[in-house]
């Protein structure tokens, strides 16, 4: 098993225009969702990854740590995976 969270501040997402909010959430409600992921996070072993960086550093993580649980298990993958 393996879960990513791939975890950034509302105010940076909204500032990104990722449209997160389209229901017009105030930014403390969404502060605390993501508190209660970031536990869940922690409690169940999730890989947090900070979403904060650029797509193809986010990307090469995510890849990486899949390439890695696979290979755990006998199952290599090439590197241009």
């Amino acid at each position: 098993e393996l879960t990513f969270l791939i975890d950034i501040p509302a105010e940076e997402s909204i500032a990104r225009g990722l449209n997160i909010n389209k229901n017009n959430y105030p930014v403390e409600f969404l502060a605390r969702v993501r508190a209660k992921y970031l536990e869940m996070a922690q409690q169940h072993s999730f890989k947090v990854i900070d979403g904060k960086q650029p797509y193809e550093v986010l990307r090469r993580q995510v890849t990486g740590l899949i390439r890695d649980r696979l290979a755990e298990h006998g199952y290599p993958l090439p590197k241009e995976f």
